[in-house]
């Protein structure tokens, strides 16, 4: 079983409407950006000036009701 509450994101990538997370365990999740409206309405330029604050990945899931 799977310990979801000590995975990690470790690196987050934004390539036109899809927002691609690599997870400390391997794995990687790509989500439409636009579950995060600020992201998506956001230039390129602010996208990659403003570091992003990473969530465990059970509160990701919490947030999404998974």
């Amino acid at each position: 079983m799977i310990d979801i509450s000590a995975i990690q994101a470790v690196h987050v990538k934004i390539e036109d409407d899809t927002l691609y997370v690599d997870l400390s365990d391997g794995r990687t999740i790509a989500v439409p950006l636009a579950w995060y409206l600020r992201l998506y309405k956001a230039s390129k330029p602010q996208r990659s000036d403003r570091p992003l604050r990473f969530l465990t990945f059970k509160e990701w899931l919490e947030q999404r009701n998974l």
